[in-house]
Protein backbone atom coordinates (compact mmCIF):
# COMPACT_ATOMS: atom_id res chain seq x y z
CA UNK A 1 0.00 0.00 0.00
CA UNK A 2 1.60 3.23 -1.08
CA UNK A 3 -1.16 5.47 0.24
CA UNK A 4 -3.45 5.49 3.24
CA UNK A 5 -4.94 2.23 4.44
CA UNK A 6 -7.78 1.34 2.13
CA UNK A 7 -11.33 0.70 3.26
CA UNK A 8 -10.75 -2.99 2.55
CA UNK A 9 -7.75 -2.98 4.91
CA UNK A 10 -9.82 -1.29 7.64
CA UNK A 11 -12.55 -3.90 7.07
CA UNK A 12 -10.07 -6.79 7.27
CA UNK A 13 -8.62 -5.32 10.45
CA UNK A 14 -12.12 -4.92 11.91
CA UNK A 15 -13.11 -8.47 10.92
CA UNK A 16 -9.92 -9.98 12.36
CA UNK A 17 -10.31 -8.05 15.63
CA UNK A 18 -13.96 -9.09 15.92
CA UNK A 19 -13.19 -12.77 15.24
CA UNK A 20 -10.41 -12.86 17.84
CA UNK A 21 -12.61 -11.01 20.35
CA UNK A 22 -15.42 -13.54 19.86
CA UNK A 23 -12.95 -16.35 20.49
CA UNK A 24 -11.74 -14.68 23.70
CA UNK A 25 -15.32 -14.10 24.82
CA UNK A 26 -15.96 -17.86 24.83
CA UNK A 27 -13.29 -18.28 27.52
CA UNK A 28 -14.28 -15.56 29.97
CA UNK A 29 -17.15 -15.70 32.42
CA UNK A 30 -17.07 -12.51 34.46
CA UNK A 31 -14.80 -10.39 32.33
CA UNK A 32 -11.24 -10.22 31.27
CA UNK A 33 -8.73 -8.04 29.53
CA UNK A 34 -6.37 -9.07 26.78
CA UNK A 35 -3.40 -7.73 24.86
CA UNK A 36 -1.53 -9.57 22.15
CA UNK A 37 0.13 -9.54 18.76
CA UNK A 38 -0.63 -11.46 15.61
CA UNK A 39 0.25 -11.16 11.93
CA UNK A 40 -2.17 -10.09 9.20
CA UNK A 41 -1.35 -10.42 5.51
CA UNK A 42 -1.94 -7.01 3.90
CA UNK A 43 -1.44 -6.71 0.15
CA UNK A 44 0.87 -9.72 0.14
CA UNK A 45 2.98 -8.53 3.06
CA UNK A 46 2.67 -9.91 6.60
CA UNK A 47 2.33 -7.07 9.11
CA UNK A 48 2.04 -7.12 12.90
CA UNK A 49 -1.28 -6.26 14.54
CA UNK A 50 -1.67 -5.26 18.18
CA UNK A 51 -4.98 -6.23 19.82
CA UNK A 52 -6.03 -4.66 23.11
CA UNK A 53 -9.44 -5.16 24.63
CA UNK A 54 -11.81 -6.35 27.27
CA UNK A 55 -14.56 -8.96 27.12
CA UNK A 56 -17.40 -9.75 29.51
CA UNK A 57 -18.76 -13.26 29.02
CA UNK A 58 -21.87 -12.82 31.16
CA UNK A 59 -22.96 -9.75 29.21
CA UNK A 60 -21.51 -11.04 25.90
CA UNK A 61 -20.02 -7.68 25.04
CA UNK A 62 -16.84 -5.66 25.16
CA UNK A 63 -14.42 -3.67 23.06
CA UNK A 64 -11.25 -4.23 21.10
CA UNK A 65 -8.65 -1.94 19.56
CA UNK A 66 -6.66 -3.30 16.62
CA UNK A 67 -3.54 -1.46 15.48
CA UNK A 68 -1.91 -2.43 12.18
CA UNK A 69 1.89 -2.21 12.07
CA UNK A 70 2.32 -0.33 15.39
CA UNK A 71 5.50 1.29 16.66
CA UNK A 72 6.84 -0.16 19.92
CA UNK A 73 5.71 3.06 21.65
CA UNK A 74 2.07 2.25 20.81
CA UNK A 75 2.50 -1.32 22.10
CA UNK A 76 3.85 0.02 25.38
CA UNK A 77 1.23 2.76 25.81
CA UNK A 78 -2.04 0.96 25.02
CA UNK A 79 -3.27 -0.94 28.06
CA UNK A 80 -6.07 -3.49 28.28
CA UNK A 81 -9.08 -2.52 30.36
CA UNK A 82 -8.78 1.20 29.62
CA UNK A 83 -11.75 2.98 28.03
CA UNK A 84 -9.95 5.16 25.49
CA UNK A 85 -11.96 7.95 23.89
CA UNK A 86 -11.67 8.67 20.18
CA UNK A 87 -9.58 11.85 20.17
CA UNK A 88 -7.06 10.53 22.71
CA UNK A 89 -6.79 7.18 20.98
CA UNK A 90 -6.21 8.79 17.58
CA UNK A 91 -3.57 11.08 19.12
CA UNK A 92 -1.80 8.06 20.62
CA UNK A 93 -1.56 6.20 17.29
CA UNK A 94 -1.23 9.05 14.78
CA UNK A 95 1.94 8.64 12.77
CA UNK A 96 2.85 5.49 14.70
CA UNK A 97 0.95 2.83 12.72
CA UNK A 98 -0.61 2.10 9.33
CA UNK A 99 -4.18 1.87 10.61
CA UNK A 100 -6.26 1.52 13.78
CA UNK A 101 -9.83 0.52 14.50
CA UNK A 102 -11.74 0.52 17.79
CA UNK A 103 -14.79 -1.74 17.86
CA UNK A 104 -17.60 -2.24 20.39
CA UNK A 105 -19.04 -5.75 20.15
CA UNK A 106 -22.43 -7.02 21.32
CA UNK A 107 -22.00 -10.73 20.63
CA UNK A 108 -25.59 -11.58 21.56
CA UNK A 109 -27.02 -9.57 18.64
CA UNK A 110 -27.55 -10.72 15.06
CA UNK A 111 -24.35 -11.05 13.05
CA UNK A 112 -25.25 -7.94 11.06
CA UNK A 113 -25.66 -5.71 14.12
CA UNK A 114 -23.12 -7.27 16.45
CA UNK A 115 -20.31 -4.74 16.13
CA UNK A 116 -20.00 -0.96 15.98
CA UNK A 117 -16.86 0.81 14.79
CA UNK A 118 -16.23 3.56 17.36
CA UNK A 119 -13.08 5.03 15.84
CA UNK A 120 -10.76 4.39 12.94
CA UNK A 121 -7.50 5.87 11.75
CA UNK A 122 -5.49 5.50 8.54
CA UNK A 123 -1.98 6.79 8.01
CA UNK A 124 -1.32 8.88 4.93
CA UNK A 125 1.41 6.48 3.90
CA UNK A 126 2.02 2.88 4.86
CA UNK A 127 5.34 1.56 6.11
CA UNK A 128 6.87 -1.85 5.67
CA UNK A 129 6.50 -4.27 8.59
CA UNK A 130 8.10 -2.69 11.67
CA UNK A 131 8.86 -6.05 13.31
CA UNK A 132 8.07 -9.74 12.99
CA UNK A 133 5.64 -11.54 15.30
CA UNK A 134 7.11 -14.84 16.50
Amino acid sequence: MSTAASNSTIKRLTDAATDIFLGALKHTDHGGHFKGLFTLNVDGSPKPVLLVGSAHGSHEDGQVIAVLNPDHEVIDRLAPGVAYIGALLKEMVAGKCDAMVQVWIDAYKDKVDRFTVLEKYSARTSAGPKFEVK
